[in-house]
């Protein structure tokens, strides 16, 4: 409930990180529960209870559940927590998208800031045709495909469309609305100048400040900061009041290209390794397998000799007779066919 509360809290003064931050582990799929995220938050704000199937409770555990539940009048909307999370996923989420794209990330490689907000976003831009939204989600998903294509506008009239706002008091409705609008306009610029910026090679002030209705100050202060985080390749020219772009980032063709040499490369190393294990082992060992072979041969017939020399001095015993038998059969055999060769020569 704190939680929540701080979540919301940061919200209304226009901190969306803040908020996403508070809210995040709540609102999640993953935490809540798949399939009844909002009766599963209802739960752990005890604003209700849920009947589990093949599973009942004694009399006794409903009333310690039902002491547990906090009175009606003190109840969160759970649309307006929803509104709040996914507005300020929405915020940080689309820039970063815009980065992402810019900087030819793609796969791992891709900063995440929220997955439920970008698995909603996919969902919706498979559908094949987009009716009028009915609940929050839909809301907040046709505001993002708006605030992409840099129409701040729009967007801001379809999250202020959202139902939820009427939960609140009229004087907080209009001044947390007129937080979002200002945060609307700055996240909407943000993506234009990172979705447009390889299509441009100046961009003017002034006709920054008069798209998305701000001031020239304000717009001074979030390129410089965009500049300063190497979010964005580009320095200011004083004189003319604009953004010279730098062209050092990657194309989509540069960048697809060096994807196609990585993926060649690891299909290279797995097709190695495939063959090494066909084969028996690592290729171009073969000879430190031998060395070690030989050298393992030239350790064991050093022991063998030490043992022989070891018994040859012991006047009896098993060992020392078939040891010296055994040197004398190979040394008399080795004699013999080195002079038969000698004999054959001189022939």
């Amino acid at each position: 409930m704190i939680v929540l509360q701080i979540g919301l809290c940061a919200f209304r003064l226009g901190m969306p990180y803040e908020c996403h931050m508070a809210l995040q582990e709540l609102c999640t799929a993953s935490y809540t529960g798949s399939g009844g995220g909002a009766i599963r938050l209802r739960e752990l704000l005890a604003q209700g209870m849920i009947q589990v199937r093949g599973y009942d409770k004694t009399a006794e555990q409903e009333r310690a559940e039902k002491k547990r539940q906090i009175p009606y009048h003190m109840h969160l909307s759970l649309d307006l927590i929803d509104t709040a999370h996914l507005v300020s996923a929405m915020l940080l989420e689309l820039p970063n998208i815009a980065l992402s794209r810019l900087r030819g990330d793609t796969g791992n490689k891709r900063r995440v800031i929220s997955r439920t907000f970008q698995y909603y976003l996919r969902t919706s831009a498979k559908q094949a045709f987009s009716g009028p939204a009915e609940n929050t989600r839909d809301h907040v998903m046709s505001a993002s495909r708006c605030l992409m294509s840099c129409d701040w506008r729009k967007a801001y009239e379809i999250i202020a469309s959202i139902r939820a706002w009427q939960s609140l008091e009229a004087g907080t409705m209009q001044s947390t609305l007129a937080k979002v609008k200002d945060l609307v306009k700055v996240e909407g610029m943000r993506t234009f100048v990172l979705t447009y910026s390889s299509f441009y090679n100046s961009l003017s002030t002034e006709r920054l400040s008069e798209t998305f209705e701000l001031e020239p100050s304000k717009v001074h202060s979030v390129i410089s900061k965009m500049i300063i985080n190497e979010e964005l390749r580009a320095s200011w020219d004083q004189p003319t009041a604009s953004v010279i772009i730098r062209r050092t980032e990657p194309t989509r063709l540069q960048s697809l290209g060096v994807n196609v040499a990585q993926k060649c490369l690891s299909t290279l190393e797995h097709n190695e390794k495939l063959i090494e294990a066909r084969s028996g082992g690592l290729s171009g060992r073969g000879d430190e397998r031998d060395d070690g072979r030989d050298w393992n041969n030239r350790d064991r017939n050093n022991r063998g000799r030490g043992m022989r020399g070891r018994y040859q001095g012991q006047s009896g015993g098993r060992y020392g007779r078939d040891y010296k038998r055994d040197d004398r059969n190979r040394d008399g055999g080795r004699f013999e066919r080195n002079y038969t060769l000698l004999l054959n020569k001189q022939a």
